[in-house]
This record gives structure tokens, sequence and C-alpha cells, in this order.
């Protein structure tokens, strides 16, 4: 067995080190945690506490952002992140995560002008961009960086 050369072994130690420090949050980020929710239907401020209690998970919606809306009513094993997506499917509400504490955030989309029609849904453009292999890569490195002092801290 040769050793690899000079020049490309600083790059193979980077490279290892990036995997070694990756492979416990891709595990993590591909196997969040699933919980059985049981909630009824309802206004939206009083249905989205009950989703922070059941999931035990931080979740920041402003009230009065948020009451008056109804939410869907859900029974079943979910991710938090999947019940929200379910109880707010169809509403003026949207989820999306905070990228460096992982809290879901509940808002409300922007109310539109009266005068224009609402885009029909085959125009509608993907609310995702599609991913790319740099992209992911980006991800994974700024995942690493910025969870790094956290796992620090809790040991």
């Amino acid at each position: 067995m040769t050793c690899p050369r000079p020049a490309t072994r600083p790059l193979s130690l980077v490279l290892a080190w990036v995997c070694l420090q990756c492979g416990g949050h891709w595990l993590a980020v591909a196997e969040a945690p699933r919980t059985l929710f049981s909630i009824t239907s309802g206004d939206a401020a009083l249905t989205l506490r009950q989703l922070s209690r059941q999931s035990r998970e931080s979740l920041v919606f402003p009230i009065d952002r948020v009451h008056g809306i109804q939410t869907h009513a859900i029974q079943g094993e979910y991710t938090a992140r999947e019940a929200a997506e379910r109880m707010t499917a169809g509403t003026e509400l949207f989820v999306s995560q905070d990228p460096q504490t992982g809290a879901l955030v509940i808002g409300r989309r922007a109310e539109t002008d009266s005068t224009q029609s609402p885009p029909s849904p085959a125009a509608s453009p993907s609310p995702m961009k599609p991913r790319t292999a740099f992209g992911a890569l980006r991800a994974l490195l700024a995942l690493t960086l910025a969870s790094a002092p956290f796992a620090t801290a809790a040991e």
C-alpha cells in the first residue's frame, strides 16, 4: 500500500474531517423524532400551542397574526414539521425552520391586493429550489460550523 502524494494529503485530511463532522448531522437531520399527535381543528393561536406541547419542540409564532385562522385537525404519528404543515395546509399560514436553533416558525402570508386575481396553481413556481450537490455541501458545512458550539456546550 502506498501513501498518497504529499500535495493531496492536506486535501484528504480536510475531506476526512468534513465527513466526520457531518456524519452525525446527516443522521440527525434525516431522522427527526416522530410523535403521536391528537389535535382538533380550531383557532391557530390555541392549536399551535397544543402542537408545541405535544411535540415538546420550540414553536415560534406571533399570536396576534395567527389568531382567528382555523387550522386542520391532525391525528397520527408525525414529525413536528409534518404535523405543522398538515395543520396549516390551505390556510394563510406557512411553516419554516430556523437554521440556527431548529425551532419551527409559523408565519402568516402577506395579504395580497384584492384587485389582483390569485395565480393559478399550474402557474405557481415551486416553493423550493432544486437541490444541487454544491448547495447540499454548503448546507452541511454550515450546519457543522453552526452547531459545533452547541454540541460542545451541551457535553
